[in-house]
């Protein structure tokens, strides 16, 4: 729902007076496959898709069950990907065999050992080696950070199908496990309360289990964060039929289903501590704290982009739909009406930055402190940019949805059908219960309190303004009931005033005519 697009009804098979069941296996496997162009190895891959289903009576032409159960068994390597790689000399700060600039940055003296003299910035690292270069004097090389950077890389080189130790593009390629287990229960109870009138039950189970080497919804470039998604899933029906009469049908139900999806980190190589990071965080909240870093290098001598736990994802659902469908055929003409209540809640996390983002890029900017070379700049930690998000506020969005039809398939004549139909609908805008959301609203924007901005990219605190200049949140403030689920300060909230719609929009109301022939 809340889509354009095709709609699907499936029906459940329901049991009968006989019995009948049923076995099934399809099955794939590598052994019949062919090797990846881009992999030096076949791509692993066990495919059993296999179940069963039995029905029959409980009762005879009164109480009837259906089950079955599917099972999904599939052990696979992900598609391979090709990276660049640092060298391992490169790691240890020695970039003698790779071209480009490398030169001294600004605020750095190097010292060529060759002569004991001195290299202003801007002049190439004698040697191509960062142990050369000094800051203030001293000795710097390769900083605690960016040895844990070089750590990162040394690591994914052991996951690596294939590595070559050189400094050429795409030097490593990954084919990493990508295992799932599923499983779908079914069970289903017809009862015949007598020739009018009927009703069943429906309960669906699915397990869905799937570790996703590059991250759910993550996407890293390289294998630092595989997660666990785990999407349990429920669902129940209830339907009533009652026959009026021979011509006149009404149909009734009522369901609910429910999803969580908790899609967590597994392993080792996502934590801080695995590679002995150091540099402080400026905040402590996110459910994953003690993660990794979103790395980025561009430009010259720009790496494989690497990220941590950051955008891990949860999200559990719950839908709740109420329907019904009254059919009558009279004459020529079949008639249809109905409606359907549709209930979403959705409890979602904003899955923000707050292990913080590093930018590393060798583009040459005024006063940019670089060599040159992305990676070279991460190995004496000299990052471009920094960010860091406070905390993974979680929003608990609800909607509401109604919708209702009228139909009619007239049958004018022996070679022509004519249907005619109007369906109304009425979407509710989505909204969080402790309305923590915040919107632009160019009417609300004021020129007098605009911030300023200084070339480095920060703000001017001596000149005052209002950061938050122009913001509007939705609802009418934050209910006393939902205060501990906000996590802003009162000075910040009180910044951005409240007033726009509860969903920045008004919900609508839409008819769709419909005719056919």
């Amino acid at each position: 729902g809340r889509n354009a697009g095709a709609a699907v009804n499936v029906v459940t098979r329901g049991g009968g007076n006989d019995y009948h069941g049923s076995v099934f296996e399809f099955l794939r496997n590598d052994k019949l496959d062919a090797r990846s162009f881009f992999s030096p190895v076949r791509q692993k891959l066990r495919f059993n898709n296999f179940g069963w289903n039995f029905n029959g009576k409980i009762i005879k032409d009164k109480l009837f069950f259906f089950g079955g159960q599917e099972y999904k068994y599939i052990r696979q390597d992900a598609a391979p990907v090709r990276r660049n790689m640092p060298t391992r000399a490169e790691r240890l700060g020695d970039f003698s065999l790779r071209g480009g600039a490398l030169n001294v940055p600004v605020g750095y003296t190097a010292i060529n050992p060759a002569n004991g003299a001195v290299v202003a910035a801007g002049q190439p690292i004698p040697g191509r080696n960062l142990a050369n270069l000094r800051l203030n004097g001293q000795p710097v090389g390769v900083t605690p950070n960016g040895k844990a950077i070089a750590s990162v890389y040394t690591a994914m080189e052991g996951l690596a199908v294939a590595y070559a130790d050189t400094p050429t593009a795409n030097n490593a390629t990954f084919q990493q496990p990508n295992p799932f287990d599923y499983r779908e229960d079914i069970v289903r109870i017809d009862y015949r309360i007598n020739s009018e009138h009927s009703i069943y039950g429906r309960y669906l189970h699915d397990k869905y289990d799937l570790i996703e080497p590059f991250g759910t919804f993550i996407n890293s470039q390289l294998p630092t964060v595989p997660t666990n998604r785990l999407r349990p899933g429920y669902s129940v029906q209830l339907s009533y039929t009652w026959l009026i009469s021979s011509n006149l049908i009404n149909e009734a139900k009522a369901s609910s289903s429910w999803n969580g999806q908790r899609i967590p980190p597994v392993g080792e190589f996502w934590k801080r501590s695995t590679y002995g990071f150091t540099y402080p965080q400026l905040f402590s909240g996110g459910r994953f704290n003690e993660g990794i870093g979103n790395f980025t290098f561009a430009g010259n001598g720009a790496m494989a982009n690497f990220n941590g736990p950051n955008a891990s994802l949860l999200s559990p659902t719950t839908d709740i739909a109420i329907s019904d469908n009254l059919s009558w055929v009279r004459g020529k003409h079949s008639l249809k009406t109905g409606f359907v209540i549709i209930r979403n809640r959705k409890d979602q996390n904003g899955r923000s930055i707050y292990t913080g983002n590093l930018s590393f890029n060798s583009g040459a900017a005024s006063g940019a402190v670089t060599t040159g070379n992305a990676f070279a700049d991460a190995l004496l930690g000299n990052f471009r940019t920094y960010s860091e998000a406070n905390n993974d506020p979680i929003g608990f969005f609800r909607f509401n949805q109604f919708e209702a039809f009228a139909s009619d398939s007239w049958k004018a004549a022996r070679n022509l059908s004519l249907e005619f139909g109007v369906r109304y609908y009425h979407f509710g805008p989505t909204y969080t219960q402790a309305n923590n959301m915040s919107s632009f609203d160019p009417g609300r924007y004021d020129p007098t309190k605009a911030v300023t901005v200084l070339p480095n990219g920060t703000i001017d605190l001596t000149k005052g303004g209002n950061r938050f200049n122009g913001l509007v949140r939705a609802g009418d403030g934050v209910p006393v009931d939902e205060l501990g689920r906000v996590n802003v300060s009162e000075a910040d909230l009180a910044l951005v005033p409240p007033g726009a719609p509860r969903g920045f929009y008004q919900p609508a109301d839409k008819l769709a005519p419909g005719f056919g022939f």
